[in-house]
């Protein structure tokens, strides 16, 4: 489980340098990140760590993360996008 100091780390994370990450990635954590498994929340912070063109690349549907874990969030986020809209 994640502490609240990485908590705050990762949500500040979730802030990117495009709006439309942002309108995905924030509400996203949000609502879902503590529901996840270890190795979901794990792969998470891993998929922070990509580039935003990467992330708005592989959430638009353009391309596809190559990491299983990463096309799994990928789902996940659009997903939970879809069920807000």
């Amino acid at each position: 489980m994640v502490d609240i100091e990485n908590i705050a780390r990762i949500r500040w994370g979730c802030r990117r340098g495009m709006l439309e990450l942002d309108i995905l990635l924030q509400p996203f954590f949000d609502a879902r990140f503590t529901s996840l498994t270890v190795s979901q929340q794990t792969a998470f912070i891993n998929f922070l760590e990509a580039t935003d063109p990467e992330l708005y690349a592989w959430l638009m549907g353009y391309e596809q993360p190559s990491e299983p874990a990463f096309k799994e969030l990928v789902q996940l986020i659009k997903s939970y996008a879809t069920t807000q809209a």
